[in-house]
Formats: C-alpha cells, structure tokens, sequence
C-alpha cells in the first residue's frame, strides 16, 4: 500500500506537522508492505504523480486546483482523504488584511465534499463539518514516549505555558491575575515560550520571577517542559478555540507536568478531572488550583503521575494503534495497486524552498523571477510569479506569467481566477470574461468564479449605460 500526504507550507519542525504528517508516515511505514511519502503542493508541479497515487492525503488544503485532481482521481478509481485540522469557519488566518472572509474556507468546503473520506482529530470537528461528508474518522494526536522525571523538591515552583501567537487573547484573560499570584510567593516563577507579542505582556515581572524563551521546534518546546511543574492552558469560549486539539495536555501530560486547563473545548472530555487533570471556568479558579498546586507537594507528583500514566495507556504510539488506521485506509485502495512506483525524482522539486521567503518579502517579483528560472516547466512557478508582480501593482506585467502557467496547467482554477482579477483592474473585459468562461468549463458550479462572472457582467452593464465606474478587484 502506497500513501501520499500533502501538504502546503508548513514547518516541518513544529507540532501541527510532527504530530499529524511525520508521525503518521512513520508509524504507518513501520508495517510490512506500507510506504507513506510526505510532500509540499507546492513541489507537486507534476499533475500526473497525484493522480496516479494509490491514496491521497490531503492536509487541511484549500487549493482550487486539486478540484479536478480529486475528481479525474475518482474516474480512475482512486480515492482522496481529507485532514481536517480546525474548525477553519472560525479561523483568523483565513481573513483578509481587511478583516473580510476570504475565499479559501469556501474552496476547503468544496474540497471536503468532493473527498472520500474525511480525518480528523476530535469529535468536535467532526460534529461542525459532517453535513459536508458522510465518512469521517477519528485519529486522536499520539506522543512518541512519555518522561518520568526525578522528584522535584517542594520550595521552588515553576508555572509554564508555551504556543503560537493565535493564543494572544486566550493568555490576557489571566495575565494580570497570574502575575499578582507569581509575584507574591517568593519561590515561584512564570516561564513563558512564545512570539515578542505574548512574552510582552508577562515583562511587568522582574526578571527573577520570569523565564522567557522565544518560539522553536517541538523538539525545543518538549525540552522547555523540563523547566517547568505545572502547565496551564487557558482558551476563550470561542467557536475555534472548542475544536482545537488536545495536544497541550498530552505534551504537559507525557512529560509528567501537571496540567490545569480550561474546562471548555479539547480538554472536557479527556482524562480524568481532579485525578490527571486539573480544570477552570475562570482566571480565578486558575489562581485557586495553582494555590493548591503550589502548598501541596504530594497533590502534584500524584496528578502529574496520573496524567502521564493516561498518555501512556491511551496515546503512546504503537504498532497496534497504527495497524488499526492501516485498515481504515485499506478499505479506500483501488482493486489494483501494483502498477504505481515512487520515484524519489518527483518529490525533490525545490520549488517550495523559493517561493515561502519570497512571499513575506518586500519585493516577491524578483525573488520569484528567479522560480520561474529554475523551473520553466511549473505552472505554479509563473503563478507565484505574476502574483508577486500583481502584490507590487504591476497588472499589466502580470498578465504574461499568468498566461504562462494557464498554458502550462489548463485546468488551474486558482491561475484563472488571479488572471481575471488582473485582467479586471487592467480594464481587459473581454479577456477577464473570455478567462472566467474557460475557468467555468471546469468548474461549472464553483461559487468564486461565478461570482467573478458576475462581476465582469455588472461591470459590462454600467459601462454600456455609460455610467463612470472605476474597475477595481482583489489581487
């Protein structure tokens, strides 16, 4: 059985990746006759290898072209699984710069319904996206060992919390609180892991009181849990905050750190509360549970113990556990799999490498002039490249790689779209509707581009009424 996973832009040292794509791909090639690759979409500029794929794995995508992939893979009797990672309706990275909604959550919903199958890692999830799939399966986050460590003495005392900047506001909610708790009891500190925005707001503390270490690879942040004794996780009752995963505990958990955790979302149903966990409704009863934490020695090591004892009954990775997700996928195989060879070729495009540092630079276009140099034969190398002429303003120098990659791939949903856009602020009408039409030939119900020609229509209309209308669009 042979399995491709892809993914796009991710860090291969952080958590999202090594719990839900690294971690997979070894625990499933570990059983005789399975091989799982992992690749970037953006070095699977060879449409034919990902329709050729035995099984398709696709990570949390949201990429219009892998609309006709899904379906001519589905032709041919292959099929296509979806990982859904959060609850990406609710997600701030899926905003514009002006805080309106994107098209990417309606591109993910499409690509969700089109799949096989769809995994996840909670129920949550599931319950909030089933109307868009009849097949989901569960797959909880594993841990790779848990930690025992040596006692740890009674008169210093380490509180400790470490994640991404999307958690800014689920941390303000206790600072204040938490900082008046640290600075009374001399033998206490606060140790944060996170962005200049989220260690900001802990510096009132003197220097004594606060240990700081700046965001790194889960290899990094499992070694900052050594520093600390209890762990907190708090989250706002929000829509997105109730789907995410219960990573955190398991990472507090599996290197026996008390955890005290909201009671709201990931961490209601998991474990046992007061026995391997500690939860709280309110930064006040945080306070409460650390006061406890911090007079009762005896009361730590036993949840902290409990806790790492959980993980390592039910979410330690083995062979039992991965032999049993190997079943699940093996009911999606087509009749006939011998015909497919992995070629190592194919999935060492650099191309990835080029294009995530030209996107958060100054001056992309120039950057990404140079991907279209090593790779004259990737569509995607042009689109990045006319989409880095359009980011500095220059349309009309767009129109040349877009036109190019549209050539290259015919079927690229998101180039056609980006050139009509283009060809809108350009003033080109008959090109922008020529271009929309050939993107509808493909895709004729996609709501994106039904939207663009409507627009194109509108526009055409108060030109005819000879009304004044400025032609403008997103790029």
């Amino acid at each position: 059985m042979f399995i491709l996973q892809l993914y796009s832009g991710q860090n291969t040292s952080a958590g999202d990746f090594i719990y839900r794509i690294a971690r997979p791909a070894e625990g499933l090639s570990s059983i005789d006759g399975i091989t799982v690759k992992n690749l970037d979409l953006l070095n699977a500029g060879n449409k034919q290898l990902l329709l050729n794929v035995p099984l398709l794995i696709l990570h949390h995508l949201s990429d219009p072209d892998l609309l006709p992939v899904i379906k001519e893979r589905r032709n041919q009797g292959f099929r296509t699984i979806y990982e859904l990672a959060d609850n990406f309706r609710f997600s701030q990275s899926h905003k514009t710069q002006n805080g309106s909604a994107s098209d990417y959550p309606v591109i993910m919903e499409e690509i969700i319904r089109r799949c096989d199958a769809v995994q996840t890692t909670s129920f949550a999830l599931r319950n909030r996206y089933q109307d868009l799939n009849d097949e989901f399966f569960i797959f909880p986050n594993l841990v790779d060992k848990v930690e025992y460590r040596e006692p740890r003495g009674s008169d210093k005392l380490t509180i400790g919390w470490g994640g991404s900047a999307r958690h800014l506001d689920d941390l303000k909610q206790i600072t204040q609180l938490l900082i008046e708790w640290v600075s009374q009891h001399p033998g206490v500190r606060l140790a944060i892991m996170g962005s200049k925005s989220i260690r900001q707001i802990f510096e009132e503390l003197p220097p004594e009181k606060l240990l700081l270490r700046d965001p790194g690879s889960l290899k990094d942040y499992l070694s900052f849990l050594d520093e600390i004794d209890i762990g907190i996780a708090p989250l706002l009752s929000t829509e997105f905050n109730a789907c995410r995963s219960d990573v955190k505990f398991l990472e507090y958990a599996s290197h026996e750190v008390v955890p005290v955790c909201s009671r709201f979302g990931p961490y209601i149903e998991i474990a046992e509360e007061g026995e391997s966990l500690l939860l709280f409704n309110s930064p006040a009863e945080l306070i409460q549970h650390l006061e406890r934490l911090r007079t009762d020695v005896e009361l730590r090591s036993k949840i902290a113990r409990n806790a790492l004892q959980w993980v390592g009954k039910h979410r330690l990775s083995n062979q039992k556990l991965w032999e049993s997700r190997a079943e699940i996928y093996r009911k999606f195989l087509p009749k006939y799999v011998n015909d497919f060879e992995w070629n190592d070729n194919l999935g060492q495009s650099n191309l990835a490498d080029l294009i995530m540092p030209a996107i958060k630079a100054k001056n992309p276009a120039a950057l990404l002039m140079n991907a279209v140099d090593l790779h004259p034969d990737d569509y995607q190398a042009y689109y990045f490249y006319g989409w880095g002429l359009s980011k500095q303003g220059r349309y009309k120098h767009a129109v040349t790689p877009l036109r190019k990659a549209l050539s290259l791939r015919p079927d690229s949903i998101r180039t056609a779209e980006l050139l009509v856009r283009v060809l809108l602020i350009n003033g080109d009408l008959d090109s922008a509707l020529r271009t929309v039409e050939h993107g509808l030939t493909i895709e004729p119900n996609l709501k994106n581009l039904l939207e663009l020609k409507l627009t194109i229509q509108h526009i055409t209309d108060a030109i005819a009424q000879g009304d004044d209308i400025g032609v403008t669009a997103l790029s």
